[in-house]
Parts: C-alpha cells; sequence; structure tokens
C-alpha cells in the first residue's frame, strides 16, 4: 500500500512538537511519518532517556505503553489516520486489519531488538547500527540525543566520534 496516496489527514508538525504524551493520553490515532523525523522519549529511573528515532516511512507507534512522549526533531510531515476512521477501517477491510496487524509485529520486533542490543551488543556496533539506519540523523538531532539511545554519557559519545 503506498501511503502518499492515501486520503487522510496531512499535517507538518513544528520542530519540538509533541505528538503523543502517555501520561495524559493514550496514542488512538495513527501516525504516519512522510517525510522528516521524530523522537521517542522514555521515562526510565526518573530520566527522560532517547528509546526510537523514527524517519520517513515509519509508523510512529510508542515503544512503551507508560511515560512516553513523541516529538517532532524537524519541521515533519504527518499523515495521520483518525481513531475512528481507523477502527471502522479494521472493522469492515480485512486486508487493513491484516497490514495493522503486520506493522505492530514489526514495531515490536525493533523494539524488541533494539533492547536486546542494549545487553547484547557493544556501543560501537549499536553506533554503527543507528548511522546504518538513519545515515542523516547526525546533522538533525543534538549529539546528547544520539548519546542517550546509546545509553552512554556525551563524554563518551564525544570519544567514540572522535576522527582517528
Amino acid at each position: 500500500m503506498n501511503f502518499n496516496d492515501f486520503k487522510g489527514d496531512r499535517l507538518v508538525f513544528k520542530a519540538g512538537t509533541t505528538l503523543y504524551i502517555e501520561k495524559e493520553t493514550r496514542m488512538r490515532d495513527l501516525y504516519w511519518l512522510s517525510e522528516g523525523y521524530a523522537i521517542e522519549f522514555t521515562l526510565i529511573d526518573g530520566k527522560e532517556e532517547v528509546s526510537a528515532f523514527f524517519s520517513s516511512g515509519d509508523f510512529i507507534l510508542p515503544s512503551n505503553r507508560y511515560n512516553t512522549r513523541i516529538e517532532s526533531l524537524i519541521n515533519s510531515h504527518f499523515l495521520i489516520l483518525p481513531w475512528k476512521k481507523l477502527v471502522y477501517m479494521l472493522r469492515n477491510h480485512p486486508e487493513t486489519a491484516m497490514l495493522h496487524k503486520e506493522i505492530k509485529k514489526i514495531h515490536l520486533e525493533k523494539v524488541k531488538e533494539y533492547r536486546k542490543g542494549l545487553v547484547t551488543k557493544s556501543v560501537g556496533e549499536r553506533y554503527i547500527e543507528l548511522i546504518e539506519k538513519l545515515p542523516g540523523i547526525k546533522n538533525v538531532v543534538d549529539a546528547a540525543y544520539i548519546a542517550s539511545y546509546l545509553r552512554i554519557s556525551l563524554e563518551q559519545y564525544n570519544i567514540l566520534c572522535m576522527p582517528e
């Protein structure tokens, strides 16, 4: 399915716009990022940490149901499928229900792989994976966010990125 052709609400969120805060609302609408970047923050041990980056072509699904905030990193274009319309489509179009199930399955696999990688992969391996997946991320996000995603200090991140 080509979501660029989908008839839904299209919005541009400015950099820093919060799309979703789990403590206040439940993310029920379905967001698809057609252009730009977004970031997910999760409250871990009282500190807000980066738990995911999203880029063009990604569905915006939270990786944690509690204490999560999703924010646009740059002026980004989103297609929004409101909850009522999504429910209607899921109930009346079996292919949509199958697609929605597959989207959630892929998302959960990504979350599982990220969490597993925090334990099984070195910081260097996680950094390389991030840069390969999102080559332009260093140009649009503060270094502290990447350090947070890698679960290292900013000082450690600066050493990691130091030219040889």
